[in-house]
């Protein structure tokens, strides 16, 4: 993962170095944590969003003191968090875990809203779907953190539809949750590339490697489809070329990078070997074979019980005649 560090110069020739990058991932791994005990879904990173949130987080830092900012995105007035103290290593889980630490004021047998709870309800708020924070410092070494949200939260009326309980028995299992998704999605990568490589080796094509950057555009295209809860095909590019992609969905436990290659393989039985060119129910397993394939990228995003999954491909396969160059029979 790249590292994005910034210089916040922010009276006389004082400075500080922020590595932004891993404090946002801290924050939004915290917000998913929460939003998880709470039954809803995760969070995603907007970078339009992030600007906004540091431009004014910046403001603070000159200020000397947290105001609330006027952002908007997308013509909609955005959701915002707040935080004000010292860094001590860990800004990001601190500011997270003040405002989570409102939930001990929150009265879900009689939803709405109140004083001393909005940054909790914010947080947790079910619609709000995507997250942009920004952190600066001051010359006494203070830190300011803005987070907006959009759509935004605490809207009257809506709390009963928006903000739920804590799961029980969650408490027992935090610190293992917290990073417990991620593990889990290295280990779906890290099967699915295994699994094609196998199915590429008996089809006499060289192996695949993974790419972060695919796996980033894969990411951004199952978070879409959670939010869109419906089928979509990216239509990013990676260096200025379209990319291929298979697709799944299922409900139920995290998926397996190995048993999710097996279904858009078993694409082989329809494929003519004699007669080579695309057909519909075997493009699946035809790009994980694509000889001229060299890199792949694969994600995964759920609500509930509900997943989306995907992995990218570059160069794409599955062009027109160019099949009997790249679609072998097994050896």
């Amino acid at each position: 993962m790249n590292k994005f560090l910034i210089l916040c110069l922010v009276v006389g020739i004082y400075s500080v170095s922020l590595d932004l990058e891993a404090i946002r991932n801290d924050i939004l791994a915290r917000h998913n944590l929460y939003r998880k005990r709470h039954q809803v879904g995760k969070l995603t990173r907007e970078p339009e969003i992030e600007s906004l949130a540091q431009a004014h987080a910046e403001k603070c830092a000159l200020l000397g003191y947290l105001k609330h900012s006027s952002n908007t995105y997308k013509d909609q007035t955005l959701g915002e968090n707040s935080y004000q103290g010292y860094n001590n290593g860990y800004v990001g889980n601190a500011s997270v875990d003040l405002w989570y630490n409102e939930s001990l004021s929150y009265d879900f047998s009689n939803p709405g809203f109140k004083e001393g709870v909005g940054h909790f309800t914010q947080l947790v708020w079910k619609n709000s779907k995507k997250i942009g924070c920004g952190i600066a410092v001051d010359d006494k070494e203070v830190y300011y953190v803005t987070c907006n949200y959009y759509p935004s939260g605490n809207y009257k009326s809506q709390f009963a539809l928006n903000v739920f309980p804590k799961l029980d028995g969650v408490d027992e299992q935090t610190e293992l949750d917290i990073d417990s998704d991620e593990k889990d999605l290295e280990k779906f990568r890290n099967d699915a590339l295994k699994r094609h490589n196998y199915y590429r080796a008996q089809h006499k094509v060289g192996n695949l490697e993974r790419d972060t950057d695919l796996e980033k555009i894969a990411q951004k295209n199952v978070d879409y489809m959670i939010q869109s809860n419906s089928f979509h095909f990216t239509d990013e590019k990676y260096n200025g070329e379209y990319v291929g992609e298979n697709l799944s969905s299922l409900l139920g436990a995290n998926p397996d990078g190995t048993s999710i290659t097996d279904k858009w393989y078993e694409g082989i039985n329809k494929y003519d070997f004699k007669n080579p060119g695309f057909i519909n129910d075997a493009g699946g397993f035809t790009q994980i074979v694509w000889k001229n394939t060299k890199k792949i990228g694969c994600a995964y995003a759920y609500e509930g019980a509900k997943y989306y999954i995907s992995c990218i491909y570059f160069p794409s396969g599955n062009y027109n005649n160019q099949f009997a160059d790249n679609v072998f029979p097994k050896a």
